[in-house]
């Protein structure tokens, strides 16, 4: 389990990495470039907070049923009853 989170972690590393490449490469305006590479952190940190954070509801999905709770199948979200 830990190894496919460390994974998902190294995959958006690298798309962001690419996406700092990419914006630093095409975008002509300053400022420009700046919002795009704060979006892109932005959305890099919350892509890891959730891959770090997906064990752990995972792991109390029986206590979170118990709760009055199910999740949809196939899907991480969940639902009440």
């Amino acid at each position: 389990m830990i190894i496919s989170v460390l994974i998902g972690i190294l995959i958006v590393l690298v798309v962001g990495a690419i996406c700092f490449w990419a914006i630093d490469k095409f975008a002509t305006d300053s400022r420009l470039a700046k919002l795009l590479k704060l979006l892109v952190v932005l959305l890099c940190l919350g892509a890891i907070v959730q891959r770090l954070m997906l064990p752990d509801i995972l792991a109390n999905a029986p206590q979170l049923v118990e709760l009055g709770l199910k999740a949809k199948a196939g899907s991480h979200r969940w639902r009440e009853n």
